[in-house]
């Protein structure tokens, strides 16, 4: 993601860099205030524009995507190296699922485009719901 803030020709600050590292060696997705209190941690004087600002330049490179959340609370998601999920339709819980390998059919495109990363959402039901809409019919 640095490589990407340098090549779109913007600085790589200390805050930058604090909220890029919280990213990457965070959960896959995570709220501003999650990535906050990580990024503190890295740089301890980060602010909270800070955290969001980074996010909108990240958000407009393609690096990261906003997510409505389970929670109602605005979430951030690492798309570059790919991120699948299943959203449960009856309790409304994010599964995080194993990324796809060599046959990915993102990397199947045939137009001349190039993929940097993917975001895939299912939304089915998930195993806990599955069990118990079979023991109460």
């Amino acid at each position: 993601m640095l490589s990407m803030l340098r090549a779109a020709g913007l600085r790589v600050t200390a805050p930058r860099r604090a909220v890029v590292w919280a990213l990457a060696f965070g959960p896959s997705h995570s709220t501003a205030m999650q990535l906050l209190e990580r990024a503190s941690a890295y740089h301890p004087a980060l602010g909270r524009a800070s955290v969001y600002r980074t996010l909108e330049v990240l958000s407009r490179l393609g690096a990261v995507r906003p997510w409505a959340g389970v929670h109602g609370e605005p979430e951030f998601v690492r798309v570059l190296e790919g991120h699948h999920h299943l959203m449960c339709s009856y309790c409304g819980e994010l599964e995080e699922m194993p990324h796809c390998g060599e046959e990915c059919p993102a990397e199947e495109l045939t137009d001349g485009s190039r993929i940097h990363g993917h975001l895939v959402e299912l939304i089915g039901v998930c195993a806990s719901c599955a069990q118990k809409e079979e023991t109460c019919t």
